[in-house]
């Protein structure tokens, strides 16, 4: 169990050190990071390749991780479960030494480290900002209690559901999933919130 929350710790301090490294990187008006790692026996490590003369940095000595074995093993277990996205190019991974772009980081890196909100508080926040603009509303107070209903308040909508109805035809309802919303039941992209013309 040690080793479970050592691999959990030193993930999120590999991915936190990748994108703070990559900040920098675009600060300097670089698009990406480029790594080396190097595999051979005795000799494994990833390191950041410099856009300048400046040396090559040891990412398992930055990190503290006592070994470059553990940096290739964390930062292979990383790209494949999909925190971090390495580019490859041409040569792929399976190369003498391999040398990656990291472009960005995925949403889902971004969430472990907490430079994004989890869908369920940015599906929280969305519950709590259709309840305050009901609340100020001009709806008499009779009604503003029908215009929202509690989540699970219906048999047949999931416990998950949060459900805003208005009282003409062009109600939204905002489904309890990530980024979906509908409009009188058809569904739009989310960001695309226009009416319909």
């Amino acid at each position: 169990m040690t080793e479970e929350y050592r691999q959990l710790t030193d993930g999120q301090k590999m991915l936190r050190y990748f994108y703070e490294e990559l900040e920098a990187a675009f600060e300097r008006g670089e698009p990406d990071l480029v790594l080396q790692i190097t595999t051979f026996a005795g000799e494994a490590g990833v390191y950041i390749m410099p856009a300048t003369a400046a040396g090559l940095k040891n990412v398992s000595e930055e990190l503290g991780l006592g070994s470059g074995a553990r940096a290739v093993s964390l930062l292979r277990r990383l790209d494949d479960e999909g925190y971090l996205r390495l580019n490859y190019g041409s040569s792929g991974p399976d190369v003498d030494i391999p040398t990656p772009k990291m472009e960005y980081i995925p949403d889902r890196g971004l969430f472990e480290i907490g430079e994004l909100p989890h869908p369920d508080e940015r599906f929280a926040a969305a519950i709590q900002r259709t309840r305050d603009v009901v609340e100020q509303s001009d709806l008499p107070e009779s009604q503003k209690g029908s215009v929202l209903e509690a989540p699970g308040q219906n048999d047949h909508r999931t416990q998950d559901s949060a459900w805003v109805r208005r009282s003409d035809p062009a109600w939204l309802e905002l489904v309890g999933r990530p980024g979906i919303l509908t409009t009188g039941g058809h569904r739009m992209p989310e960001g695309d919130h226009s009416p319909a013309r």
